[in-house]
């Protein structure tokens, strides 16, 4: 019975410190987080606008970050050059290809 005891006791005190490491670092963690959104660091852009879809991988990406491409029909968006650059070899070949 005495081993039940102790390892009931070794448990709660367990917890207890994990609760209250957890409240230091977790109160300290939210007051810097705070300070940190307010001052952005330079040379980052802001992340705004709707998600739109890369047609070559299939990727989402934010129309502010995205690299786009005006065709006849529409606006498309990618997430890299190398989409980009896929993208037209593939609409090449298929211009091509109907001649």
């Amino acid at each position: 019975m005495t081993w039940l005891f102790r390892f009931l006791l070794f448990v709660m005190a367990f917890y207890l410190i994990q609760k209250v490491v957890a409240y230091i670092f977790g109160g300290w963690s939210k007051s810097t987080r705070n300070q940190g959104a307010a001052s952005a660091p330079t040379g980052t852009r802001a992340i705004k606008g709707q998600m739109v879809k890369d047609p070559q991988c299939g990727m989402y990406v934010a129309s502010s970050l995205a690299l786009f491409l005006e065709t006849e029909e529409q606006k498309v968006y990618f997430c890299s050059e190398d989409c980009r650059d896929a993208y037209l070899k593939q609409r090449e070949l298929e211009v091509s290809s109907r001649s």
